[in-house]
């Protein structure tokens, strides 16, 4: 958490405690109430003074400068020790750029110069890369490069992708010029990311424009470090920033040329900021999403990061499990490895899985429900609510899991009920509970069928000013399902109607007219006979999973035939179809 002091009293402690201060302090300016305060400061390096935006506000400001071979002149070279002398704290250090013109990727020419200079005089070093990047491929490879350049020195500050554009006589020659945005931004998260890999903290740098029209700033900034270039006395960038470069005209001893200028703002005192180490007592370890129980271990991926840098599982930490195989609280605990110390638990929920295969069998005023799959639950919750959108209420508890059954009796008669079932386990006092699944039925025993005497209009929900689902021709077979109460006591009629293989389920105002039967289902692919014989004439081919409304039952010659009406485009056949074929 943000270190919050009072600007005067950490000006009058520094001023006790050392003769250099490493912090800017200043009067407040004018604010509305309850609106925190901004805060000023005069930097060494230009002389004027600056004012600090408010999130800022009794935080560390840190003086440092970012270099490359043009801050040497042709007969002299920066001096390193006169540069720590001159109270730079830190210094970001160009590692290298790819060219505009031939793509090829260079290492600065007074990289090792520089970064050993700097070093040496025990200034904090960070890098930067100037890139050109018109793919990921090239981003990663520039993320690379850094890596390579960075791993015989003791880089503890990040690694910045320096985002803006090359100009020659006014012309913007980049050979990344004229990507999208979401382009740029990707390429911005596969360096950082690469980066993050090798044990490096990441950083964008960019002006204000670019943050907001080349790159995708706003999101950039949730993920990674934002070095911020806007030569002002006071930015009106709102976004997130860690520095400020407010300058490119610094003079600091030591420099031969006119250098850039830095502040940067940390909680963290300059000699500790290392990125690469710490405790996980520091961490930013994100929650872990409630799982669902497989009958296996449970170990879902943890997300740490530690000063604003990804850490990555057994390079930087351990993880190990415990109780993460049952529904219940199971825990992780997370060690440091390496560089990084310390012990963390974060723990997760694991709730029973849903029950599978719901299943309703309707009969007279009664529904039985079924069901299978082993959810890791110990019982069952059923809820019913007996009017559509209505409020479901508990009407059992099965307190064993090998029960997978529910018959609901007393109910009214042709009436469309519906049903949630979840499995629960109960430890240590607190329930688990899996996500609901669902069905209706109707209390139509054997199910019921009908042959539409007009054209109808499926209606997509059960009110009067619904939307069409479907239309249903004149003679074509429907499913009766049974019939849906409204709050208000309004009824309407729940029916399925297979058009081409695919079943569409709506509702009907009336059903005056209609005359229900009984139903029955194809169990695979069947011939519409022209009588009750099976060497007659076949009218039509019926698909699978049809229904099938019966209008008369015929026995002969030892089997059951059902006459039935059947429409197939536009031409209706009406014949019969053997039991033997049908569920």
């Amino acid at each position: 958490m943000k270190k919050r002091l009072l600007c005067a009293l950490l000006t009058v402690s520094l001023l006790l405690s050392q003769a250099v201060s490493t912090m800017i302090f200043s009067t407040t300016t004018a604010r509305a109430e309850g609106e925190e305060e901004t805060f000023k400061g005069t930097s060494p390096f230009t002389s004027s003074t600056y004012t600090h935006a408010a999130k800022f506000n009794g935080m560390n400001v840190y003086h440092g400068i970012d270099v490359s071979y043009h801050n040497d002149n042709s007969s002299k070279y920066i001096d390193w020790k006169k540069v720590a002398a001159a109270g730079v704290e830190y210094a970001i250090i160009r590692v290298g750029y790819r060219g505009y013109g031939s793509g090829t990727l260079v290492e600065d020419p007074r990289y090792e110069r520089n970064i050993k200079g700097a070093l040496e005089n025990g200034i904090a070093v960070g890098l930067y890369f100037f890139t050109e990047a018109k793919t990921n491929k090239e981003a990663k490879e520039e993320a690379d490069f850094c890596l390579k350049l960075a791993k015989d020195y003791d880089i503890t500050l990040p690694i910045a992708f320096d985002y803006e554009y090359q100009y020659v006589n006014g012309k913007n020659v980049s050979r990344k010029y004229g990507l999208s945005k979401a382009k740029a931004t990707s390429n911005c998260r596969v360096f950082c990311d690469t980066i993050y890999e090798g044990g490096y903290t990441p950083m964008i740098y960019a002006n204000i424009s670019d943050l907001t029209n080349t790159i995708d700033g706003a999101a950039l900034e949730k993920d990674y470090m934002v070095w911020l270039a806007n030569y002002t006395t006071k930015t009106s960038y709102t976004g997130l920033y860690d520095i400020w470069q407010y300058s490119s005209s610094g003079s600091v001893d030591g420099i031969p040329t006119r250098v850039d200028c830095n502040f940067w703002y940390s909680d963290t005192d300059i000699g500790n900021m290392n990125f690469n180490s710490g405790d996980l007592k520091d961490a930013e370890i994100d929650s872990i999403a409630t799982q669902t129980y497989t009958g296996s271990e449970i170990k879902p991926t943890v997300s740490v990061k530690l000063n604003k840098r990804a850490l990555k599982l057994n390079r930087d930490y351990t993880v190990s499990y415990s109780d993460n195989k049952k529904p219940g609280k199971a825990t992780v605990t997370i060690t440091g490895k390496g560089n990084i110390t310390g012990t963390r638990k974060k723990t997760f929920k694991i709730n029973p899985k849903a029950v599978s295969s719901l299943s309703a069998k309707s009969a007279t005023k009664k529904i039985t429900l079924t069901w299978k799959g082993s959810t890791g639950g110990e019982g069952y919750e059923i809820w019913r609510t007996n009017v559509y959108s209505g409020e479901y209420k508990k009407v059992k508890t099965i307190k064993t899991a090998s029960t997978k059954k529910f018959a609901n009796s007393n109910l009214g008669n042709d009436r469309e009920y519906f049903y949630k079932v979840r499995a629960y386990r109960k430890v240590d006092g607190v329930y688990y509970y899996s996500a609901f699944t669902k069905i209706s039925a109707g209390t139509t025993p054997g199910g019921k069928a009908f042959i539409a005497p007009s054209k109808l209009i499926l209606l997509k929900k059960p009110s009067a000013t619904s939307g069409k689902r479907v239309t249903i021709p004149a003679n074509a077979t429907a499913v009766y399902l049974g019939r849906t109460v409204l709050a208000d006591k309004t009824k309407f009629y729940h029916i399925q109607y297979l058009k081409n293989g695919t079943v569409y389920d709506g509702y009907l105002a009336k059903i005056k007219g209609i005359k229900l039967r009984k139903m029955k289902t194809t169990t695979a692919k069947t011939e519409l006979k022209a009588d009750t014989t099976t060497s007659s004439k076949t009218l039509a081919k019926i698909s699978k999973k049809t229904p099938i409304a019966i209008m008369k039952t015929i026995t002969a010659k030892n089997k059951t035939w059902y006459k039935t009406m059947y429409l197939k485009g536009t031409k209706v056949y009406t014949g019969y179809v053997c039991a033997d074929t049908l569920d």
